[in-house]
């Protein structure tokens, strides 16, 4: 009988270690085909308990990382989901029209402490759009045209974490130029409010809730 070749030897041996068999009695066996036995035996004990045991560990690991990362993510969704404003407008966002739109802006910064956030100016320095944050709100401004005509307005300024003390916001906004149509006081409603109207005959009630 022909001796065949290592290759055959050796897959035959493997196939029958694999199934926990032994294999046929080779009657002229390859001289190499001992060692790569014994290689084959030790690979096939791989990988060792400890290991094993390391590896499932750190995969137990991972899981419970992204399953905690995937629930902030699930938690934080609603917060992210809405993109069909810009950032820094509110749903609903006054928009008013002025003659001097520049000065309004500045007005806007003096009595209610406004932060610019945009500024598009006309060829001629006229103010085409603007927006300016105030609160937890933005207010949009421009000036008026024979299409847009000025038109004035009433805003109720009404952010606690802005608005601490009503009678400092009030008398900060008179210091800007706005003048008095409301002095400070107890709402029966829970509000401590005040008015002022503006140069541009805007009317600004300003408030702090104190609670029932």
């Amino acid at each position: 009988m022909a001796k065949r070749p290592l290759a055959v030897q050796l897959d035959e041996v493997v196939q029958a270690m694999l199934v926990s068999l032994r294999p046929r009695p080779e009657e002229a066996p390859d001289r190499n085909l001992a060692p790569l036995m014994r290689v084959a035996q030790v690979l096939r004990e791989l990988p060792r308990q400890e290991f094993r045991a390391t590896l499932i560990s750190d995969l137990q690991r991972r899981a419970t990382m992204n399953e905690a990362a995937a629930s902030r993510a699930g938690a934080a969704a609603p917060a992210r989901a809405a993109h069909y404003q810009r950032p820094g407008l509110t749903s609903i966002t006054p928009y008013i029209i002025v003659r001097g739109g520049a000065q309004f802006l500045e007005f806007l910064k003096t009595a209610f402490k406004g932060v610019e956030q945009m500024r598009m100016p006309t060829p001629d320095g006229l103010i085409m759009h603007a927006e300016v944050a105030v609160g937890n709100g933005a207010i949009e401004v421009s000036d008026g045209s024979d299409a847009y005509p000025a038109a004035p307005t009433a805003i109720h300024l009404y952010v606690d974490e802005y608005v601490p003390d009503t009678d400092a916001v009030y008398a900060q906004a008179l210091r800007a130029g706005a003048t008095s149509i409301e002095v400070p006081q107890d709402k029966p409603y829970g509000d401590r409010a005040a008015g002022v109207k503006d140069a541009w005959g805007n009317r600004w009630f300003i408030a702090t809730y104190l609670g029932q």
